[in-house]
């Protein structure tokens, strides 16, 4: 990227440049019915009538003739097909047919970007003395950031605020910035039996995983320079994080971004990317995407956890995206808004039935939203943190960027912080989880018997996962793989020192990696993304200190005096703490993170129970 080119938007007159003394804000607008007619539509009303009157002229001949083309003007003008006027399909059937619809095997996330959004190029600046990705793309400059915990251990529900309520306000002299919260979660759902099982124990209350990433988006504008836009990008990011408050928040550089752009797609790079009119293929998986159409009542209770609620939608993930900005009111009381649904699923016919409790979640509400048929690919960009589409590209069939009331969309939240694998409930019966896998490679122990680690693995199958078994004594897993139909796709068991061919784990499809097979020494090596290596010990040992001591997890059942004493030497844990470890309580288990430890009970839900005798 040349540094002190000049950006030039097509908006970009309606946005206000630096040298200005007042600032040119849009006026208020007031709600368009996405039904409304167009001027077109009336043009080619008359148009036919004007064909007809000239048939008259030049005879009965000339009428017939003009007569079948004004009727296909009007039909063109005025039919009306699943909430779009016919002419507005042929756009985007025009569309659909001439631009680039595949990405192929093996392609990288810089692909993908270059896919979604053709020539976007991604670059480093610095913002509070952190590298800070920049993803320019010649309409203006986005930065991600991610929000939320992301320690192992999950601190408590945190509250993410809408982006109506953190966008900056319309101020003299400043760009008209949009912010676009991306939430995405991966419900523990689908068929089998530890899935079921994991319900069971759940009560299907539990998402696999969840992500917050908030794009921070200045748009090009007339008379800004790169530098220009860099430094008001800059201030944009401090204010949303004040703003953010209590809320954690890291800012993600280039390579971050990239990844976390390719998670969000669910792009493996081992499968092609394929739009297809009813959806697009990626990572292998089915996807449809959806923008809202009709909102619900936002302030209503259940206009307020719509987010939510569509999370929850059963799927093999499902992403939001709501996009706000710019102000379109002086006095911040409107702006423009945007929601797009992304559903995944394992197949079309998967797909279907998430199609379907989408729309059953959204009539409930007396709301609706338009399946982007032919657009898919265009839905997949909008639901990645690049900031939404500009104003000046939003169709005008749908309330995409319409004006909205700002206080009922700030009023708009998404609770964050409970999922991931339950381990057990706690003495309060509240769930004790663990994000056993993440974006970065996890290294755990357990301490305890081989019914145990069973029963991590039997539940991190339920969270979508492979898991491989490496053990010196495959008689003591037999029972586990033949009770769960395996070895097969997610369940594998390989002996020691076996050399092992498994696909890179994603967010979709994690690793669980279990080494069975004695004392050994701590693993230094960088890791995988969405890999988590559990070691198996039945006793801790002194040979144990170097592997414990460098897990990122521990799970200890109570042990022996000695071996209690020497967890919490290696762990630097409380005498209160050595204590509890050292008290015999059957299927009480010790979650220990940074010095930190929730007990749970390792009880079983009854389908568990069979799956595990």
């Amino acid at each position: 990227m040349t540094t002190g080119a000049t950006y030039r938007s097509r908006s970009s007159a309606a946005i206000q440049s630096p040298t200005s003394t007042q600032p040119t804000v849009a006026p208020s607008v007031r709600r368009r019915n996405p039904n409304r007619i167009h001027s077109g539509q009336i043009v080619a009303t008359e148009l036919a009538v004007a064909l007809l009157l000239l048939g008259t002229i030049w005879g009965i001949m000339a009428v017939l003739g003009l007569a079948v083309a004004a009727a296909a003007l009007i039909i063109t003008a005025w039919a009306r097909i699943r909430g779009r006027w016919l002419f507005q399909w042929i756009r985007v059937w025009l569309s659909y047919g001439t631009h680039r619809r595949t990405l192929a095997a093996g392609s990288d996330s810089q692909a993908l970007l270059q896919l979604v959004r053709p020539n976007a190029a991604i670059d480093e600046m610095e913002v509070e003395g952190l590298p800070c990705a920049v993803i320019a793309d010649g309409e203006g400059l986005t930065a991600i950031l991610e929000l939320g915990d992301d320690t192992l251990l999950p601190g408590g529900l945190i509250t993410i605020p809408s982006p109506a309520a953190l966008l900056p306000p319309p101020a003299p002299n400043t760009p008209r910035f949009r912010l676009q919260l991306v939430y995405s979660a991966v419900p523990a759902d689908g068929p089998g039996a530890p899935v079921q099982a994991y319900r069971q124990l759940t009560e299907g209350r539990l998402a696999a995983s969840e992500r917050v990433v908030l794009a921070v988006r200045v748009p090009a504008a007339e008379g800004w320079e790169e530098n220009d836009l860099r430094r008001a990008l800059g201030g944009a990011i401090r204010k949303v994080r004040r703003k953010l408050d209590t809320i954690p928040s890291r800012i993600l550089d280039g390579e971050s971004a990239l990844r976390t752009l390719q998670e969000l797609a669910a792009h493996d790079g081992a499968h092609p990317i394929r739009e297809a009119w009813s959806g697009v293929s990626v990572g292998g998986l089915a996807q449809a995407t959806f923008r809202l159409r009709r909102w619900p009542d936002p302030r209503s209770e259940a206009g307020r956890e719509l987010l939510t609620r569509l999370l929850a939608i059963p799927a093999r993930a499902v992403t939001v995206s709501l996009t706000v900005g710019p102000w379109t009111a002086p006095d911040g009381s409107e702006m423009r808004s945007d929601l797009v649904v992304r559903l995944i699923a394992a197949d079309a016919a998967a797909l279907n039935t998430a199609t379907g409790a989408m729309q059953r979640v959204l009539s409930a509400e007396k709301a609706a939203a338009i399946r982007l048929d032919g657009e898919h690919l265009d839905g997949l960009e909008a639901t990645l943190p690049l900031g939404g589409s500009a104003p000046a590209l939003m169709p005008t069939e749908t309330e995409h960027g319409q004006p909205r009331d700002a206080a009922p969309l700030a009023a708009l939240r998404v609770p964050l912080g409970a999922a991931g694998l339950m381990v057990g409930p706690n003495r309060r019966r509240e769930p004790v989880t663990v994000r056993f896998f993440r974006p970065r490679a996890t290294r755990a122990m357990l301490v305890g018997g081989v019914p145990s680690a069973q029963l991590i693995a039997l539940r991190s199958l339920a969270l979508g996962a492979r898991v491989m078994v490496q053990t010196a004594r495959p008689p003591a897993w037999e029972r586990f793989f033949r009770n769960l139909g395996g070895p097969n796709d997610s369940l594998a068991i390989v002996p020691p020192g076996a050399p092992l061919a498994v696909p890179p784990a994603t967010q979709l499809r994690p690793l669980l990696m279990i080494v069975d097979v004695g004392a050994v020494g701590a693993d230094r090596t960088p890791g995988h993304p969405w890999q988590t290596t559990l070691v198996l010990r039945e006793e801790l040992s002194p040979v144990d200190i170097d592997a414990l001591g460098h897990a990122d997890l521990a799970l200890l059942q109570p042990t022996t005096p000695d071996a209690a004493a020497l967890a919490v030497s290696v762990l630097g844990l409380s005498d209160s703490q050595r204590e509890a470890l050292s008290r015999p309580v059957a299927g009480l288990v010790g979650v220990v993170h940074r010095r930190s430890v929730r007990w749970a009970s390792l009880g079983t839900a009854p389908l568990e129970q069979q799956l595990l005798a």
